[in-house]
């Protein structure tokens, strides 16, 4: 294994003046905000900017996102946006409302930048949403408390011979029971490229093991663990 980085899902939602969580942002699951751990996105896996600029992986006031989610969230870019984060504790609780809650932080991030994920790129149509809003790396520590079911992104120094190997490994170690499937990106690697020019992708594996959480609203929009292989 050369390098690890990860991406949890932020228990966050866009909120008022008053600090309580919009109700337009509870309307659907379609947009979720994530964060980047160990360089996910920024210098692994990395997104592609299509208007603006990537956001400073050091600030704490700063996002990107792709533009359907800014379009679904009504943000323009260079707003500022305020948000209320919510502890893994609050949201374990059997009566949880994130509008009646009172967030456990308070922040705010500027969206600076439009972004592509080569994801994008090969998706089917059914697997657009929920489509993403990245929180930076500084961020993303401070918001610890917040963080839940991570994408793992592994990049692989054996290259593409060690995939499978890896792939079994993975298997034998998620709990008896759990589901899980394998989405490969590695066949369109040239449209990929063509259409967002990353630095590099052999090959992206999606495993989802069942793991099962009730979170109300855009909080429940991805509850699997997700791990993706890159192999250069």
């Amino acid at each position: 294994m050369e390098h690890v980085a990860s991406s949890p899902d932020l228990l966050v939602i866009p909120s008022g003046p008053n600090g309580k969580a919009l109700k337009s942002a509870l309307n659907d699951d379609d947009v979720q905000e994530v964060g980047s751990d160990g360089g996910m996105y920024f210098a692994q896996d990395r997104v592609t900017v299509t208007e603006g600029r990537m956001a400073d992986p050091a600030r704490t006031d700063q996002m990107v996102a792709t533009e359907e989610a800014a379009r679904l969230s009504g943000w323009h870019l260079g707003q500022t946006v305020r948000f209320g984060g919510y502890s893994l504790a609050q949201a374990s609780q059997s009566d949880f409302q994130p509008l009646t809650a009172e967030p456990s932080t308070h922040f705010s991030a500027k969206l600076v930048g439009l972004v592509v994920f080569s994801s994008q790129i090969v998706d089917d149509d059914v697997d657009r949403f929920p489509t993403d809003v990245v929180l930076t790396p500084a961020l993303t520590r401070r918001l610890n408390k917040s963080a839940a079911y991570p994408t793992y992104g592994l990049r692989l120094d054996g290259g593409s011979s060690a995939v499978s190997s890896v792939e079994r490994e993975i298997i034998a170690a998620l709990p008896p029971g759990s589901t899980y499937s394998f989405h490969l990106t590695s066949v369109v690697e040239s449209q990929v490229e063509r259409a967002t020019k990353p630095e590099a992708i052999a090959l992206g594996v999606f495993i989802l093991a069942n793991l099962a959480a009730v979170v109300p609203g855009r909080m429940a929009a991805r509850t699997p663990t997700a791990l993706v292989l890159r192999a250069e």
